[in-house]
């Protein structure tokens, strides 16, 4: 089985889960969405779209025979395992260091490590994004981040 059947599968069950967890909240109607609304379609729309590819793989012509890697190189899987870590320490310090600090670092430290940029646009690059997502979220939409040890 290649890549794209698994993925599929892997996504389709993603998709399906997503629609079945949304049950516990309210969808509401069309005309006033409950909070599980949302969730609910994009679960739906994983599952249509994955279930499409999944057709597409078993009923294209194209019979690999030789099974492919699931990563192409070493960068790969070191870079998807660089990705993970910062993931789940952005997750764990964001009550600690606050929303821009800990948007800003991890940010930083994707351009830096994964996809190696020149300093300045580390630097800049990151600031500006997390202080960008800062505004859109804090300022216009008047949503609560996590303010963490310097209060902002």
């Amino acid at each position: 089985m290649n890549r794209e059947k698994w993925g599929s599968l892997i996504w389709l069950g993603a998709g399906i889960g997503i629609c079945i967890g949304t049950f516990n909240l309210s969808l509401g109607t069309m005309n006033n969405p409950g909070p599980g609304m949302f969730p609910f379609a994009a679960g739906a729309i994983l599952a249509i779209l994955s279930s499409i590819l999944l057709f597409q793989s078993i009923t294209s012509k194209e019979a690999t025979t030789q099974q492919e890697p699931f990563f192409v190189s070493a960068g790969g899987a070191r870079n998807a395992g660089l990705v993970l870590i910062a993931l789940l320490a952005y997750a764990f310090s964001m009550d600690y260091l606050g929303f821009v600090i800990s948007t800003t670092l991890f940010l930083a430290f994707l351009l830096w490590a994964v996809e190696p940029q020149r300093w300045y646009i580390v630097v800049f690059g990151s600031l500006f994004a997390a202080l960008l997502a800062y505004t859109v979220f804090k300022v216009m939409l008047d949503t609560s981040l996590p303010a963490g040890l310097f209060g902002f």
